[in-house]
């Protein structure tokens, strides 16, 4: 294949590398079959707009309706990588690995014994209570979904629940996309407590608020692609390769 990559940082440096190993060719994106866009959000720039042609495999994240609906009138492929199970679960395992270096990067104690809170019920969340009871950390999980609940079994509550007993927890992890952690919440926390999120816009709390309480509390974005670029960038290529047929 004939790839353009967009963007200049280590995972789209260790992406051109491996694609040049694999035997594809990384070229312009006039001449390019496939055009790996920018992540974890993808956006077209009206410079690379300009360039692009029909039949042109476009590799993106997230992406709002215009973009699908213009893709179509173009006549471009587009390979969502959060729409391929097989990335998604390798993305969050990664994520999950960032994530708790990150949390005991932060914390000013071990965090082996400690008590951590994961909001959210999904592939992430899974991952990071996975990685964090095996590292001996007493770990619950909170989730609006029965079925996540059910299906992650002891140590998970309804949201809500967990909510309630925010001030027993050490550490809280946010992976949900939506504001759920609010201003009673953040009150109730216990002092020295940290408070990660994860997730992207509108994320899982409102940081200024957070930090005006003396609230440990920061964001964490696209993990893999800033604490191992190099298997992030695998992870893509693999995407590709099983997703683009040009």
């Amino acid at each position: 294949m004939w790839i353009y990559i967009c963007g200049d940082n280590e995972r789209t440096y260790y992406l051109r590398e491996m694609a040049h190993a694999r035997g594809h060719r990384v070229t312009c994106p006039d001449d390019a079959q496939v055009i790996v866009l920018p992540l974890p959000k993808s956006e077209i720039t009206p410079a690379l707009k300009e360039r692009l042609h029909r039949g042109q495999c476009l590799v993106c994240g997230m992406i709002e309706e215009e973009m699908r609906r213009n893709a179509q009138m173009a006549e471009w492929k587009l390979l969502c990588l959060y729409e391929d199970e097989k990335y998604q679960q390798a993305n969050a395992m990664d994520s999950a690995e960032g994530a708790v270096y990150a949390l005991m990067r932060e914390a000013p104690f071990r965090i082996i014994g400690s008590k951590c809170l994961i909001i959210g019920g999904g592939r992430l969340a899974c991952a990071l209570h996975d990685i964090l009871q095996g590292m001996q950390v007493n770990t619950c999980v909170a989730a609006r979904n029965p079925h996540q609940r059910e299906k992650i079994g002891e140590n998970c509550l309804d949201i809500e629940d967990a909510l309630a007993q925010i001030h027993t927890f050490d550490a809280v992890i946010n992976t949900v996309p939506a504001q759920i952690i609010g201003g009673s919440a953040l009150r109730n926390m216990r002092k020295g407590a940290l408070l990660m999120d994860t997730a992207s816009a509108p994320y899982g709390f409102n940081l200024d608020e957070a930090k005006q309480m003396r609230i440990h509390a920061w964001r964490e974005n696209g993990i893999p692609g800033r604490y191992c670029p190099q298997t992030a960038a695998k992870r893509i290529l693999d995407a590709i390769e099983r997703g683009c047929c040009v």
